[in-house]
């Protein structure tokens, strides 16, 4: 466990990362294998796993997740910007705006309470939510 009353700069593990919690920043967490918890009270930046990426929460934005695998939950109280995956992508919601989502397998559920501006499956796009506009949509 890493927690930090401000900011988390850099967590880097041969395994797995299990919980990274700030009260301010989360710059870079980043696992040969899993990634089980990262959550920020300001932004995330870059959350990488080799494997799966578990839980994603900012209080504000989340920039960029990505994982070899599946990517399992990113939640934003502002934007999120970009997800992707190498297999699935299960939820990803945002507050504010979704930039974009990108999975070689399926996207299972995309939530905006404003724009949703891409996302892109290779196989299925199961669910896209926006409460305002929904801009690309693309399943293989």
């Amino acid at each position: 466990m890493v927690r930090a009353e401000s900011d988390v700069h850099m967590v880097r593990a041969e395994s797995d990362v299990h919980m990274v919690r700030a009260e301010s920043d989360v710059h870079m967490v980043r696992a040969e294998s899993d990634v089980h918890m990262v959550r920020a009270e300001s932004d995330v930046h870059m959350v990488r796993a080799e494997s799966d990426v578990h839980m994603v929460r900012a209080e504000s934005d989340v920039h960029m997740v990505r994982a070899e695998s599946d990517v399992h939950m990113v939640r934003a109280e502002s934007d999120v910007h970009m997800v992707r995956a190498e297999s699935d992508v299960h939820m990803v919601r945002a507050e504010s705006d979704v930039h974009m989502v990108r999975a070689e397998s399926d996207v299972h559920m995309v939530r905006a309470e404003s724009d949703v501006h891409m996302v892109r499956a290779e196989n299925d796009v199961h669910m896209v939510r926006a409460e305002s506009d929904v801009h690309m949509v693309r399943a293989e």
